[in-house]
C-alpha cells in the first residue's frame, strides 16, 4: 500500500519541517508539495526535502486558489506517484493514530472503505516565549469550533481512484464517490493554528489578501472570511477597530489585521482544558510525536524533533 500526503503552503517555515517529519513517521510514503510564494525560508526547507527525494516541490505564484490547486495535487499523486490512499493535509494538521502509525491502520480496512473521517481538534494559543510552538501549544479547546462559531469540521482521508475530487478545505469527496465512509475515533487531527501573534497575524492577512474581490469563491462570505478580508481593507476587523482606507493606522497604533489577530488570539487563551492524564503513553521516540501524544496525558517537554529524512 502506498500513503502520498498533499501540501500547499505558504509562509509555513516553522511548522513545515515538524508536519514532514512527523507523517513521515507516521508512514507516510510520499509529499507532493505546492509552495505559493513564500517568503519566510519555507520554500529553502522544502527544497531539502525535495532534493532528498522525499517530496515533489511544485512553486506556484500568484493568487490563492486552494480548491484547484489541491485537486491537481491530488490528480499527480493517484497518476504519477502511483497512491493507494492520498492524504490531503494542511500544514498546521497533525494526523494523529490512538495505536501504531496512519499507515497501518489504513492498511487493516476493507476494501469497501473509500474514505476515513477524523475529527480535528483546535490547539489553543499559549504565552509566547524560547520554546517551540509544540512545547508551549498542550491545551486543547473544550469544543473546536471554526470561524462561524459551528462545531469544527472533520477531516478525511481517502482511497485513491481516477475520479477522486476534493471540495475546498479538505473536508469532503464531490462525485463520484467511490467506497464508504468510516467515521472513526481510531485517529484524530490536531489543529495548531494559532502558533504565534506574528504568525497568524501573517495568515489573517493572507487570508484576506487571497479574497479581496473574490465573490466567485464559495464561502468568501463566511465571517472568518470578511473579518480577514476588512482587515485588510482596512475596515473594522475587530470591536474597537476604526475603519480606514489600506494600511492606514488605527486604534492605539495597530493596523486593523494586527487588531484582529491579537483579538482572535486573546479570546482563545481562556477557552480550553489540560489534556485528560493517562489516555495513552508515548509511542514513538521522535520527541515531537511523543509530544502530541502526550497531549492526551500530561505536559511534557521534549528537545526538538529529530528529523527522519
Amino acid at each position: 500500500m502506498r500513503l502520498v500526503m498533499t501540501l500547499l503552503v505558504r509562509d509555513e517555515a516553522d511548522i513545515v519541517r515538524e508536519n514532514l517529519d512527523f507523517h513521515f513517521a507516521q508512514g507516510i510514503d510520499f509529499a507532493i508539495v505546492m509552495d505559493n510564494g513564500s517568503t519566510d525560508g519555507t520554500a529553502e526547507i522544502l527544497e531539502e526535502y525535495a532534493a532528498r527525494g522525499l517530496i515533489r516541490l511544485i512553486h506556484r505564484p500568484g493568487a490563492f486558489d486552494p480548491e484547484p490547486w489541491v485537486n491537481e495535487l491530488v490528480g499527480i499523486a493517484i497518476r504519477e506517484e502511483g497512491a493507494d490512499w492520498v492524504l490531503p493535509n494542511d500544514a498546521d494538521e497533525f494526523w494523529l493514530p490512538r495505536a501504531g502509525t496512519l499507515k497501518e491502520l489504513l492498511a487493516t480496512l476493507p476494501d469497501e472503505i473509500g474514505a476515513v473521517v477524523a475529527q480535528r481538534h483546535n490547539f489553543l494559543p499559549a504565552p509566547e516565549g524560547p520554546e517551540p510552538w509544540w512545547e508551549r501549544m498542550t491545551r486543547r479547546a473544550r469544543v473546536s469550533l471554526n470561524a462561524h462559531g459551528r462545531p469544527l469540521p472533520p477531516k478525511i482521508v481517502h482511497r485513491a481512484h481516477p475520479g477522486l475530487r476534493i471540495r475546498r478545505g479538505n473536508h469532503r469527496r464531490m462525485p463520484p464517490r467511490e467506497g464508504r465512509v468510516l467515521r472513526t475515533d481510531a485517529v484524530e487531527v490536531l489543529h495548531f493554528q494559532m502558533r504565534s501573534y506574528a504568525q497568524f497575524e501573517r495568515r489573517v492577512i493572507q487570508i484576506g489578501s487571497a479574497l479581496v474581490g473574490r465573490d466567485d469563491l464559495p464561502g468568501a462570505g463566511g465571517p472568518g472570511a470578511q473579518a480577514a478580508v476588512r482587515a485588510v481593507e482596512g475596515g473594522p476587523a475587530a470591536r474597537g477597530v476604526r475603519g480606514g482606507g489600506a494600511g492606514v493606522r488605527c486604534g492605539r497604533g495597530h493596523s486593523p489585521a494586527r487588531r484582529a489577530a491579537r483579538a482572535a488570539l486573546d479570546a482563545g487563551t481562556d477557552s480550553g482544558q489540560r489534556p485528560r492524564p493517562g489516555r495513552d503513553p508515548a509511542r514513538r521516540r521522535g520527541p515531537l510525536t511523543s509530544n502530541l501524544r502526550a497531549t492526551r496525558g500530561s505536559r511534557c517537554a521534549a528537545s526538538r524533533p529529530r528529523p527522519v529524512c
